[in-house]
């Protein structure tokens, strides 16, 4: 059988068209990673919310849980900044931490 046919569309985004800077965060020690997580899931400005911003809005829009890039980053900035991640995250690791890891 042939292989199915599709199209690949290559999207070539820049940050700054969308009020970011195209930096990436430096990752000094797993301490400041750390902390820099911890800031983001508070719903704290930092470098690494701008990350967090940028990504997650990228993927809510490209999977179809937004219209927009735009609608995609608001809606990140509003998880984020109403604790929604954060207890996204504690519930996970709650219904993870029952199985038992193999040695």
């Amino acid at each position: 059988l042939p292989p199915p046919s599709f199209h690949l569309d290559r999207l070539h985004l820049h940050p700054r068209d969308f009020g970011f800077e195209s930096r990436n965060v430096p990752l000094e020690s797993v301490t400041q990673v750390v902390d820099a997580m911890k800031t983001t899931l508070d719903g704290q400005p930092s470098e690494m919310m701008q990350s967090a911003l940028w990504n997650g809005g990228f993927y809510l829009w490209r999977c179809g849980a937004c219209p927009s890039i735009q609608d995609g980053i608001a809606e990140t900035e509003k998880l984020l900044t109403q604790g929604k991640v954060k207890q996204k995250l504690w519930e996970i690791q709650q219904a993870i931490a029952p199985i038992p890891v193999a040695p």
